[in-house]
């Protein structure tokens, strides 16, 4: 998520999410909702399916 150019902040007021959220999702500490997902999706173009199907760093 960090070739859009999009701050966390931005695109977490864009999705309707935190921005430590988007933070967590970006750093693989956390896994959106497929809701969620689809939104980052809508705004980014990247696919939900890359986005909920991550490993998540422990």
């Amino acid at each position: 998520m960090t070739d859009h150019k999009l701050t966390d902040a931005k695109l977490a007021e864009m999705v309707g999410v935190t921005q430590p959220h988007i933070w967590r999702i970006r750093k693989r500490k956390a896994r959106p909702s497929p809701d969620v997902a689809k939104r980052i999706e809508g705004v980014t173009g990247i696919p939900a399916s890359e986005l909920v199907f991550v490993d998540v760093a422990r």
